[in-house]
């Protein structure tokens, strides 16, 4: 059994347990909708999203298991009661929270009279059709222009009804309406509560901010523009508020759950700027204004469309991801929230390049009753965000190795649920088939978990692939995953096992003392107890002597499934001397090779020597990844790569020896 104590503190301080961030997918699952403007479902309804057509009127049910829409729409809202046209038309809608017991829903939309109507309906004995003639008006608030609706409403986490309106039109609010409070809805958002019977009333919550006292007792914050889609978030009760600009920002705010009364500045402030423009508000930049939580400036784009929070079970790892999009550029990016007011926001425009059409302009994206979402674009169509299923597969590494230190270590991660099986091995003399001149003779290894706290723990060791009657069991793990299979008596070591999620570390090492090249093998065969989930392999790291000649050290590895990922990659030398490793090689010279390629697609020596220096850095410490010293002579690229099979080879600038570390860590 190996036993070198020498090699902890490297294995400990290489292996962090990263959870990268994801990638995004859009796949198309429905068109043919007329100029859909707003998509929802009822809570807890998986099976269908009720999609509303501005101009028609209509309210149509996507089911999406199959990506049907009903013939039969769920309601038809009169033409004659409603004003289309520009900014005008159908708009919002939201399900009560006991809809499965009541089938109340509320809709939002431009009245004959230029209106903003509110008006309840219920749901018919038909469970796929509305009762026409249930509506009942609720709230009706005169618009001066054709512009500024706004449109969204909702329901809170406190089963009251929120609606958000506009400032009433035309440009920089000429009727100051959104900073007065007296007699004045528009420029709001209104919290009112619609009681236990659809009778058309409604009564103001004895909480609402202005009960009492100056102001409207309807007003929940105001100092709003034109918000463009709001959304509560189902975990935290927060309002995502998105409100459309002038002419220089477009902003978000982050209303704390149960928290009114704020002054969002509009017309004094434009996000963060002020305007310039006269109003009965406080001067600009009172510190009675709450600021947006995050803006962007014309150059980025010139008409926000908020989004929501992901909050869906289908992909856990978007969990937290606020989504929002520009309807005239076309950009959707995502916000992450850190710790005090700290956000990240990545554009996600390239990677939500759908699978079949073309995304054009948002004017929504829209959370199912399961949590999940999806974007609704103008042009008719309807997609769905997920997280790219491509995952780091099956991973290789070929090193020479010596009797002492000239061991080959190779870590891996599982991240995720449940548990995975794996064929692992350690072979030398099935390399000669490879034309692999001086392999190892008699390799074995053994494998260790490296448990936070506890530090490393031994797991198993194998060297012999047949012991104990063990070859049925690889022949089966060999044909599952592909791998090339070993020859009888070989010698080679080889054992199939199931891992939970946790940051491991293979160690391989001649038994009989020698030295040769030898391969480490980590392929990943699936669940055998049927599980729904499991963990998938994630970040490599493999550490081991470097050579002129045979002596490179080969890590390989597997993208699998759809879309693009991004890798930080590292080949280290001088950065080892950390982790008190002796001998290590001076010049790393780090390639990466796709399969069967002639060359390769990517080089670096000096990390910090190339332009992306700063991008390199960033990703380390985005992943937990020790730094790199600057000028330390190491070598480090941050690569997209496609699915498929590539290698990262390490060989030295100078033809020294010495003992080198590759990582190859997934990026967002």
């Amino acid at each position: 059994m190996l036993r070198n104590s020498g090699l902890t503190l490297l294995i400990m301080g290489l292996f962090p347990l990263v959870s990268p961030a994801v990638d995004l997918t859009a796949t198309r699952v429905a068109m043919e909708f007329e100029k859909p403007v707003f998509g929802t479902a009822p809570l807890g309804d998986e099976d269908r999203l009720f999609v509303l057509e501005q101009n028609s009127g209509r309210i149509r049910i996507l089911m999406l298991e199959t990506g049907e829409i009903l013939s039969e729409p769920y309601l038809v809202l009169p033409g004659s009661d409603l004003s289309t046209g520009g900014e005008r038309g159908l708009l919002g809608m939201a399900f009560h929270p006991d809809y499965a017991s009541n089938g109340r829903f509320v809709l939002n939309f431009t009245g004959s009279d230029e209106r903003t109507v509110i008006r309840e309906y219920t749901m018919s004995a038909d469970p796929d059709r509305a009762n026409v003639s249930s509506g009942k008006t609720i709230l009706e608030i005169a618009q001066p222009y054709g512009n500024h609706n706004g449109g969204w409403l909702g329901f809170g986490p406190d089963g009251m009804l929120y609606i958000a309106t506009g400032d009433g039109g035309s440009a920089y609010d000429p009727g100051d309406h959104s900073q007065d409070i007296t007699d004045q809805l528009l420029g709001k958002m209104l919290r009112i509560d619609l009681g236990s019977t659809a009778d058309g009333q409604y009564t103001v919550p004895a909480d609402n901010p202005f009960v009492g006292v100056e102001g409207d007792d309807e007003i929940w914050a105001y100092g709003l523009r034109n918000p463009w889609r709001c959304a509560f978030d189902r975990l935290t009760g927060e309002l995502w508020i998105a409100d459309v600009g002038q002419n220089q920002r477009e902003w978000i705010h982050l209303q704390p759950a149960g928290q009114g009364g704020q002054n969002y500045g509009w017309k004094v402030m434009e996000g963060n700027r002020s305007t310039g423009r006269e109003s009965a508000g406080p001067p600009p930049f009172d510190p009675s204004f709450t600021p947006p939580i995050h803006e962007y400036t014309h150059d980025e784009g010139v008409s926000i469309t908020g989004g929501y929070v992901y909050r869906g079970q289908r992909y856990p790892e978007m969990a937290g991801l606020y989504l929002f999009a520009d309807y005239v550029y076309k950009t959707i990016w995502s916000l992450e929230r850190g710790s005090g007011d700290e956000v990240t926001v990545v554009d996600r425009t390239g990677e939500l390049s759908p699978d079949v059409g073309e995304i054009g302009r948002i004017t929504s994206f829209a959370e199912g009753g399961s949590g999940e979402l999806y974007l609704i674009d103008y042009s008719g169509q309807v997609f769905q965000i997920g997280a790219a299923d491509s995952v780091t597969g099956n991973l290789s590494t070929r090193a020479r190795i010596g009797s002492v230190s000239d061991v080959v270590i190779a870590g891996f991660v599982l991240e995720g649920e449940g548990s995975l099986d794996l064929l692992v091995r350690g072979v030398g003399p099935g390399l000669s088939d490879f034309q692999v001149t001086d392999p190892l003779d008699d390799p074995e290894f053994e494998v260790i978990e490296n448990r936070p706290l506890v530090g490393p723990q031994f797991l198993f060791e194998n060297d012999d692939w047949e012991d104990d009657g063990k070859g049925s069991t690889i022949r089966v793990a060999e044909s599952v995953t592909g791998a090339f299979a070993l020859a009888d008596g070989s010698k080679d070591a080889a054992a199939v096992a199931s891992f939970g999620a946790g940051s491991y570390t293979e160690v391989l090492r001649p038994t009989d003392g020698g030295n040769g090249i030898g391969l480490v093998e980590v392929y990943s065969i699936g669940t055998s107890d049927g599980a729904s989930t499991s963990p998938v392999l994630r970040n490599i790291s493999t550490r081991a002597a470097v050579e002129a000649g045979n002596g490179l050290l080969i890590a390989g590895f597997v993208l699998e499934g759809t879309g693009s990922r991004r890798f930080l990659v590292r080949g280290i030398g001088a950065g080892l001397t950390d982790f008190d490793v002796a001998g290590v090689i001076s010049d790393p010279v780090l390639e990466v090779f796709p399969f069967g390629g002639i060359g390769p697609i990517a080089t670096s020596e000096d990390w910090d020597a190339a332009g992306n220096a700063v991008e390199v850095a960033d990703a380390a410490e985005a992943v937990g990844a020790f730094p790199l010293d600057p000028g330390s002579g190491d070598a480090a690229l941050v690569i997209r790569l496609e699915p498929g099979l590539y290698t990262a080879q390490i060989s030295s600038a100078d033809s020294q020896p010495g003992v080198a570390l590759v990582e190859i860590y997934l990026l967002p």
